[in-house]
């Protein structure tokens, strides 16, 4: 290891980071649990539900995977729970394969969007096919991680406050980081040029519709588009900093030894790993369901519903929906009430109805 020319971490922004890592996580796992039900509830209506159903999965687990690392910040860096060697392991495996699995759908997802902005009808794809993608996708992530695992070991590592893969074989170690880059890198770079694609359409839709008489299906679209660029504009800004961050320690790797000339710093051999490996991974998994809140009124409806049924003893089920079609809501009045408010004529008939 390189001399290094600064002094030891800071206590006090130890338990920073741990008190942002326990605010982070108390919104986004009960946030995404909320929002699983919900797409589950949505999951046979279209693509998009599927795949941000899967999404509410991926993020789950990511923040409660998470949970590990604010104990030993609160402890001087000590080990803690990533202290057993099967935690340290479980954390490790699971953690570096959600996260891929995270930028595989997100990639997925931004390009079915891409599709169908692009050509509507002809663009429309079978309901199964980004599932089955994303499952080809995910055999091949677990594959991966699973074929270095003989020549590896899982330790806990002081310096970034998680577990680092270690092998003796310097070249499955070098192999294992060039792969895990590229398994970022080229989702990204993909993911890029989707993201930009769909945003030159998007603009020139926004202009079109100002133009014409918009339908209430065209503004749906284009709603829904919004979505999943905000959706994708997030992710691009928690993640790509790891993308950079892989490629700035992989070059000196193969000329200097750690920590190289790019983190011979106090803050970069400290912090930068945590922040940018686990931190920053888990904030764009917590933000995720805010987006959900805010974006789709169906589920700011349903969740009104699954409050009222909570507050009057009310099932669920018997609470009706404003469908996204209707122009008002939908009356929950025996048809006895419905009738008071119709003309004498009306009221006669219906009654003759009725009786």
């Amino acid at each position: 290891m390189s001399e290094i020319n600064f002094s030891s971490y800071s206590d006090g922004f130890d338990r920073v980071i741990g008190s942002l890592y326990l605010i982070v996580i108390a919104v986004g796992l009960p946030g995404n649990l909320v929002a699983f039900f919900y797409f589950f509830h949505k999951r046979s209506t279209g693509i998009v539900n599927r795949l941000y159903l899967i999404m509410t999965v991926i993020d789950t687990v990511i923040c409660f995977t998470s949970l590990a690392i604010p104990p030993s910040l609160f402890t001087g860096r000590s080990p803690a729970l990533l202290g057993s060697p099967v935690i340290c392991t479980m954390f490790r495996v699971v953690f570096k394969c959600f996260q891929r699995l995270s930028i595989g759908l997100v990639l997925i997802l931004s390009i079915t969007r891409t599709i169908t902005i692009i050509s509507p009808l002809r663009g429309r794809l079978k309901k199964n096919v980004p599932v089955i993608f994303f499952l080809i996708y995910f055999l091949y992530q677990i594959t991966e991680i699973s074929s270095f695992y003989p020549f590896v070991t899982y330790k806990y590592i002081q310096r970034d406050v998680f577990c680092w893969e270690s092998s003796e074989i310097i070249l499955v170690w070098k192999m294992q980081d060039f792969l895990h880059l590229a398994s970022m890198l080229l989702p990204m770079i993909m993911i890029l040029i989707s993201f930009g694609v769909s945003l030159n359409v998007f603009r020139r839709s926004i202009r079109y519709n100002k133009q014409s008489e918009n339908s209430y299906q065209s503004r749906q679209t284009l709603r829904a588009t919004a979505t999943v660029l905000i959706v994708t504009v997030l992710y691009i800004v928690f993640n790509i900093p790891l993308c950079v961050l892989y490629t700035l320690y992989l070059y000196p790797f193969t000329k200097y030894s750690y920590p190289g000339i790019f983190f011979n710093s106090w803050y970069m051999y400290w912090y930068v790993w945590n922040f940018t490996e686990v931190m920053s991974v888990t904030i764009n998994s917590s933000i995720n369901p805010v987006v959900y809140l805010l974006r789709f009124t169906q589920y700011q409806r349903w969740l009104k519903s699954r409050k009222i049924s909570h507050l009057t003893g009310v099932s669920s089920g018997a609470v009706r929906h404003r469908s996204d079609n209707s122009q008002g809501p939908v009356s929950d009045q025996a048809p006895a009430v419905v009738i008071q408010n119709r003309s004498f004529s009306q009221q006669s008939r219906i009654q003759k109805r009725l009786s």
